[in-house]
């Protein structure tokens, strides 16, 4: 096994960054010097000299500040060994299947032989549950969001009625917490969009491919529900580590402040996943405070107060006046 530094210069953030910004410039794209600072990660900015130092060295700016890189092409960033273990891994995975061709699958487990963990423990698919949606399924859903098609679906709902329908699959979500699969769904004619458990899905086809007024239709009314909001997580009761479970379907970006010991995440997310996340932030407690959006601090502190009122007696001390949840 080849031996790999903990903190070797070509893993670090910053190297990363700046291999994909030359990567997209040799791939056509015009950067600026602000474009490129803004995908910087973890930037100071109260010494920005040093980094157009560093810029002025990788970059030649024209008279529109647009860059021009001095490496003459593209290069391959190197994996590390963990990344490498990890996809070998999940191409071992039976319930991964649906991601790959056959073809590709064996191309690459012959490329990553000698690497992955051997261990379930280093993947988020949970093997041998019940709730296991069919691989057929999982692979009819995944094309027709490559080939942007309609889905032909019944689905059974909670109280066991049945809903047949035609769909524009928008996203497919795997909740590491409650290992379940969800398709979320746009139905054009009711202009919104569903969320339903793929184990619950049957009767599954694929549908007429998606016309370009049709997708810009669905473009636009995605564009109109995304919203996000930022947590401060105290390291305690395990609140980190499970935030990062609960959340693990949402994007998301996280920083880590050693002045408070605490860390920010900021999480991306649908307006009509609202009522899911409401409830996934109460289950962190009092380790999880919302600094924004306002609108969302309101709700979680109205939320406590109502179960305030209803499991107190009536003489009990009133619900503390913040405006913190």
């Amino acid at each position: 096994m080849a031996y790999t530094p903990l903190f070797h210069e070509v893993y670090t953030d910053l190297f990363r960054a700046f291999g994909k910004c030359l990567n997209r410039i040799h791939q056509g794209e015009k950067l600026t010097r602000q474009d490129i600072l803004a995908c910087l990660p973890r930037i100071d900015w109260s010494n920005l000299q040093d980094y157009h130092h560093l810029l002025n060295a990788i970059f030649i700016f024209d008279e529109n500040d647009v860059a021009t890189p001095f490496i003459p092409a593209a290069f391959a960033i190197a994996p590390t060994k963990a990344e490498l273990d990890w996809l070998a891994d999940m191409t071992r995975a039976p319930e991964a299947a649906f991601l790959l061709t056959e073809a590709l699958r064996a191309k690459l487990q012959a490329m990553l032989h000698g690497y992955g963990t051997q261990s379930d423990k280093s993947i988020l698919l949970i093997r041998d549950t019940s709730q296991s949606p069919p691989p057929k399924a999982l692979a009819l859903i995944w094309q027709a969001l490559l080939e942007s098609r309609q889905l032909n679906y019944t689905n059974q709902d909670g109280q066991g009625h049945l809903h047949r329908g035609i769909c524009a699959p928008c996203r497919l979500e795997y909740d590491a917490a409650a290992n379940q699969y969800r398709l979320i769904a746009w139905l054009a004619e009711e202009n919104r969009a569903i969320k339903m458990n793929v184990e619950r899905l049957s009767a599954l086809s694929i549908g007429a491919p998606l016309t370009q007024d049709y997708q810009d239709k669905l473009s636009e009314f995605l564009a109109s529900k995304q919203r996000s909001c930022l947590l401060r997580l105290s390291p305690r009761y395990n609140a980190v580590e499970r935030a990062f479970k609960i959340f693990a379907e949402y994007d998301k970006e996280a920083i880590y402040n050693e002045d408070s010991d605490s860390y920010q995440i900021k999480l991306y997310y649908y307006e009509f996943d609202q009522r899911e996340l409401l409830g996934k932030i109460l289950s962190l407690g009092v380790a999880a405070e919302v600094i924004e959006p306002t609108g969302l601090r309101q709700e979680i502190t109205a939320i406590l107060q109502k179960t305030w009122q209803n499991l107190t007696p009536p003489d009990a001390p009133a619900f503390p006046s913040t405006s913190q949840p």
